[in-house]
């Protein structure tokens, strides 16, 4: 596989605390003539740290044993703060299994010192950059929604659980939202499918705009979203979220040049006194949700084990 040559320079950051390994290693790389590198030094992992929060780097060479820290536990102290930037790891001969604990654990290479040339250090590097990058782009569609690049199923039950035990922590509830587009099946039919694809995208950052950055909204499916509201204290909290998120669908859309009004149906339930799972919230967030829809749409419900129409919180 071929790499285009980068157009600057790639910054390499070596953490590495022997004179003679740095000495031999700015040199490996100033004899390459297909890429160019910038390299910077630290001789301990703290300031290595230091070095990457204060500036970006591309790729970053560990040596394992370091003045504070030693082994597989430096590269995963490493990997927590710089979850970002591809790593190679460099080791002794009699440390090769080390190396490859931490290729196990997320690195992107190894090198065994000693076995090193200037064609295999700069190799390592820029595939180190290239697999990354190709790291990110599967985790991106794995966690995120195709078409609107919201969070997706897989991302908002990793959300769930972390809010739990946020809640568990502060003693604080949460919410579940339910949003249903009312309608929507006929823009498809009228205007097609590509068309209601452009709203769905163009909604979902409506929708996204609404809420805290401590919220999490998600596509179920089709045009069914689900929102996480955290860190509930009062009532009133769920309600003006719920107020905005009907104001901004009931709104009109421009859609090939007409403009078109569509509305939502919301059902919402609350951690933890209408479910513990979020399978059970989905279900009690989903009966109030269709309980709106048959009480007119464009609006929200809160669930209750025998929802009437008395029961309508808006």
């Amino acid at each position: 596989m071929d790499i285009e040559k980068p157009s600057h320079p790639i910054k390499v950051l070596l953490i590495e605390d022997n004179p003679d390994d740095q000495i031999l290693t700015k040199r490996m790389l100033e004899k390459t003539v297909h890429s160019s590198f910038d390299i910077v030094f630290a001789e301990s992992l703290s300031t290595g740290i230091k070095i990457t929060t204060d500036s970006p780097i591309d790729v970053i060479l560990l040596d394992l044993d370091l003045p504070d820290s030693a082994g597989v536990d430096t590269f995963l102290k490493l990997k927590l703060q710089v979850l970002e930037v591809p790593i190679v790891v460099l080791s002794g001969f009699g440390d090769e299994e080390d190396a490859l604990k931490a290729v196990r654990e997320g690195a992107q290479d190894y090198l065994i010192k000693g076995q090193i040339d200037s064609n295999l250090l700069v190799r390592s590097l820029r595939y180190a950059i290239e697999r990354k990058r190709a790291e990110e782009t599967i985790k991106k569609l794995a966690y995120h929604d195709s078409l609107t690049g919201l969070p997706s199923r897989t991302l908002f039950n990793d959300r769930f659980a972390m809010a739990i035990a946020e809640s568990k922590r502060n003693s604080k509830k949460m919410a579940l939202i339910m949003l249903d587009l009312d309608h929507f099946k006929n823009i498809n039919d009228n205007f097609g499918h590509d068309a209601g694809d452009e709203l769905l995208k163009e909604i979902s950052t409506k929708l996204g705009n609404t809420l805290r950055k401590t919220d999490t909204i998600c596509r179920m499916g089709g045009d069914e979203f689900a929102v996480l509201i955290s860190d509930v204290s009062t009532t009133q909290m769920i309600d003006e979220v719920a107020q905005r998120i009907v104001s901004t669908i009931g709104k009109t859309f421009p859609l090939l040049g007409i403009e078109q009004r569509i509305g939502a149906s919301l059902g919402i339930a609350i951690y933890p006194e209408d479910g513990e799972t979020l399978d059970i919230l989905i279900k009690h967030a989903d009966t109030a949700m269709y309980e709106v829809k048959k009480m007119g749409r464009n609006n929200y419900l809160y669930y209750q084990p025998s929802v009437n129409s008395n029961s309508l919180e808006i």
